[in-house]
């Protein structure tokens, strides 16, 4: 090996162990993927309030942990469970439950909207189990969370005039709450359990990809309003640097 061969080498291993040995990026080691305790890592857009930083996700995409193990995340004032988090972007919510609560109606905000082709099903609160005809007890979902004496009925919006009628008349004292669901197969407590898939609305993080693909973590930056690729050692508009990995060619005088 030849002298100037010799001294390019040492020096690339010196810039590359220089960056190992550094101090890590705080923000870099705040963002690692973590879970509620149900094996699904969570990750940008995504953070976990109380265990992650909040620029690890973009503003308002916080989830907290159910006592289950599975994150939740707040919608029109109802905590849905985070069933899956798909590439596309999308993510499946259910909210599975054997007593009901009447909540406000789903609603979308700036951040999510609801995917496309899914139904619309409608609950009935405080219904009185005993005096349901036959034909309609296949509808009972569970009991009603503010009166556990009285239940809830599902029914899809396109259903028989006269039973959604009937079901009217003998929910008197309850109240109506439309959900939606992914499809209707298997009946609507089995769509329940299924849940429904949201979108994330109106944003677009292209750098995220080539930031990961590059070794580092996706995140946002608060003060410069907009997304940051958080690197071993610092932190980039959209993805790391190679770290000074150079390529050396060993030749003989």
């Amino acid at each position: 090996m030849s002298p100037r061969v010799s001294i390019l080498f040492i020096l690339n291993l010196l810039f590359l162990f220089g960056n190992v040995v550094g101090s890590l990026n705080p923000r870099f080691q705040a963002c690692e993927p973590k879970t509620c305790g149900n094996g699904q890592n969570i990750t940008f857009p995504f953070h976990i309030k109380g265990k992650q930083d909040p620029s690890c996700g973009l503003p308002h995409f916080g989830l907290v942990c159910a006592s289950n193990g599975f994150p939740v995340l707040n919608l029109s004032n109802t905590f849905y469970i985070v069933d899956e988090i798909f590439s596309n972007p999308s993510f499946q919510l259910s909210n599975s439950t054997n007593c009901f609560s009447p909540s406000t109606n789903l609603t979308t905000s700036i951040r999510f909207t609801l995917a496309p082709n899914q139904k619309e099903v409608l609950l009935f609160f405080g219904c009185d189990l005993p005096s349901l005809a036959e034909e309609m007890k296949a509808n009972v979902l569970g009991c009603f969370e503010g009166n556990r004496t009285r239940w809830v009925l599902g029914m899809a919006v396109n259903d028989e005039e006269k039973k959604l009628k009937y079901a009217k008349d003998n929910c008197r004292d309850g109240s109506t709450m439309r959900m939606v669901v992914e499809n209707v197969e298997g009946g609507i407590r089995e769509a329940l359990r299924r849940g429904f898939l949201l979108k994330q609305r109106n944003w677009t993080v292209r750098g995220c990809d080539a930031c990961q693909s590059s070794g580092g973590r996706c995140g946002f930056d608060f003060d410069a309003n907009g997304f940051r690729c958080f690197c071993r050692n610092s932190d980039q508009l959209a993805r790391c640097s190679s770290g000074g990995l150079l390529s050396v060619r060993i030749q003989s005088d």
